[in-house]
């Protein structure tokens, strides 16, 4: 039997298609599968514990004596959500092809189709982002870019790696300015820009786009409030609860709200309506709050509706795993892995049907680790 047939070389090959495949996969970092290294006989369900980092007050010393801060992390969990799976029945036809015949018309489709499956999974995190930048007039032109690129600076997105991916109808408004493809602008760049589609770096960011982006459409909350810290325990790091005066007006599940003062936004993560002291969050309180008792709470693009189109971001925002599955009992499966990512290829006979079948699969989680690495750009 020829060796191209060895699920191994099978699976050694796909693993390769599918890292160039990857848009949204290929960008963000996939270091986290080590986190379940140690683990066998993973399944759709099992998750690990991931600390983020700590955030500290910086004070003036005075030359009497320090204010010494207790160090509160907040955590997150990453968990294996799917596994993907692309099935293919074989015949003596398939079985005659030499490896690039198998890699063309059977390894590179599949794995187009999982790489598109594993995009669109990672792209569904993106409303996990803890800021929002809304605008009537997204990156239209080069001020409206720097508005964005200034919104990112803001909420302390550094600017060493610094990411921008954005969805087809984005990208179009992005090529069609000046900035993008005028030779006195950015000289040779630009050349590309007209002539391949392809945006590059700009501003300090590099541009990438999918039409696998989820372009969801919602309407903010108009509530108000001001932050409570009244209490020693009150807006700690690692709490996922804001306590707040009377709520006025509603917050919306999902709604981005800023506190005069902080960093970065938060993300409602129940509706909270009028008079409430207590507005629960997605993300755990993940900087510190205790210096900023009384400042205002407002809804980020309050009041108005808005589509999102693109995200702001470091690949450190958001985690992803692939751990490898154990080779299928009973068949023969081989495994491949590097890079953060494995496949699975068994082959399986059907002694009922007498047929033959190659199965392509794999174990994917995903997870906004540190939302406040994220900046999400929705167009009002």
């Amino acid at each position: 039997m020829s060796n191209f047939i060895n699920p191994s070389v099978l699976a050694a090959e796909a693993l390769d298609q599918l890292d160039y495949e990857l848009v949204a996969g290929s960008l963000v970092y996939r270091d986290k599968t080590a986190e379940f290294s140690n683990v066998r006989g993973l399944k759709v369900g099992d998750s690990v514990s991931i600390r983020t980092v700590t955030d500290f007050r910086t004070d003036e010393f005075n030359g009497v004596a320090i204010d010494s801060q207790e160090i509160q992390q907040s955590s997150t969990q990453l968990t294996i959500e799917k596994h993907f799976d692309v099935s293919v029945k074989i015949t003596s036809r398939e079985r005659a092809l030499n490896l690039d015949g198998v890699r063309k018309e059977i390894i590179n489709p599949a794995m187009t189709s999982m790489a598109q499956k594993i995009d669109e999974y990672l792209l569904s995190k993106v409303s996990e982002s803890q800021g929002l930048f809304a605008s009537g007039s997204l990156l239209v032109d080069a001020a409206a870019i720097a508005s964005a690129s200034r919104a990112a600076n803001l909420q302390q997105i550094a600017k060493g790696g610094r990411i921008a991916l954005v969805d087809d109808e984005l990208e179009a408004t992005l090529l069609g300015t000046d900035v993008f493809h005028k030779f006195d602008v950015r000289g040779e760049p630009a050349v590309t820009a007209l002539q391949e589609a392809s945006m590059g770096r700009l501003m300090g960011i590099d541009w990438f786009s999918t039409v696998n982006f989820p372009s969801t459409t919602r309407t903010a909350g108009a509530g108000i409030t001001v932050l409570d810290n009244a209490l020693p325990t009150s807006n700690l790091q690692g709490s996922k609860f804001l306590i707040v005066l009377a709520t006025v007006n509603t917050f919306e599940a999902g709604d981005k709200i800023n506190i005069a003062g902080a960093k970065r936004s938060f993300t409602v993560s129940v509706q909270t309506l009028a008079g409430a002291t207590v507005i629960p969050l997605v993300e755990q309180i993940n900087e510190n709050l205790t210096g900023l008792d009384g400042n205002a709470v407002t809804v980020v693009s309050s009041g108005l509706a808005y589509t999102q189109q693109g995200i702001i971001f470091n690949a450190g925002a958001y985690g992803f795993a692939a751990p490898p599955l154990d080779a299928a009992a009973g068949d023969r499966s081989g495994v491949a892995s590097a890079a953060g990512l494995s496949v699975r290829v068994t082959e399986a006979y059907d002694i009922q049907t007498k047929e033959t079948y190659w199965s392509f699969d794999m174990l994917v989680g995903a997870k906004a680790v540190d939302p406040r690495l994220s900046l999400l750009l929705g167009s009002q």
